[in-house]
């Protein structure tokens, strides 16, 4: 969570909740490669951090293919 140290705690728990969410909807799922697919939304988000986008930007990127 270092990479979220720029946001204010009610934010990194919204992240936190998304990232949960992400999580579930992609369970059991996997990549071509055979890495868990959650794989992908996490370093979308993680590229986003680094541009320190704001806690809805983040959540986006978690929950971007989560339909």
């Amino acid at each position: 969570m270092e990479k979220l140290d720029y946001l204010d705690p009610a934010s990194i728990s919204q992240v936190k909740q998304a990232y949960r969410f992400a999580d579930a909807a992609h369970l059991g799922q996997l990549r071509n490669s055979g890495e868990p697919y959650i794989t992908h939304p996490i370093a979308v988000t993680a590229l986003c951090a680094t541009w320190k986008l704001d806690a809805q930007a983040l959540m986006a990127a978690l929950l971007h293919d989560a339909m």
